[in-house]
């Protein structure tokens, strides 16, 4: 099976802890101005289809203070050859201490980072589905807390 060269193009990273390099699975991945998550697998990795464009990428889980890169640049190419850009996150603990002159999220100091309140991703779905010979049944749900 190929695929259209289009599923190439967008962004494409790793969401880690910036404390210890290891993967986040599940963090919810937003794109400024549309209205729908990805989520980190494994080792924290994710991707993300866009069109070439500039957009403003979040990265939010509980448990870590949320991280924007602004500006992130999706190119253009005629006959779709450009590859995904990367876009990497390194989330701080809410549990640890960030110290003094440390930049996160772009904020200007401290206090505006630990009054930061994001809304919650919205719920993952989960999935059955079953085959035999002669049929096929598949569905998908959400458990709303």
């Amino acid at each position: 099976m190929s695929l259209p060269p289009q599923v190439h193009r967008g962004i494409t990273g790793r969401i880690t802890d910036k404390a210890t390099g290891e993967g986040i699975q599940d963090a919810a991945i937003s794109v400024a101005g549309i209205d729908h998550y990805v989520h980190s697998v494994e080792e924290g990795h994710y991707w993300r289809i866009l069109s070439p464009g500039t957009y403003d990428v979040t990265v939010i889980i509980d448990g870590y203070a949320p991280q924007t890169i602004a500006g992130v640049v999706v190119p253009s190419g005629a006959d779709w050859t450009v590859k995904a850009t990367v876009a990497d996150f390194a989330l701080v603990s809410n549990a640890a201490e960030v110290p003094d002159g440390v930049a996160v999220l772009s904020y200007e100091n401290r206090q505006e980072l630990l009054a930061y309140d994001p809304p919650p991703p919205p719920p993952l779905p989960h999935t059955y589905s079953h085959r035999t010979q002669s049929s096929h049944t598949s569905l998908q749900w959400f458990v709303l807390s």
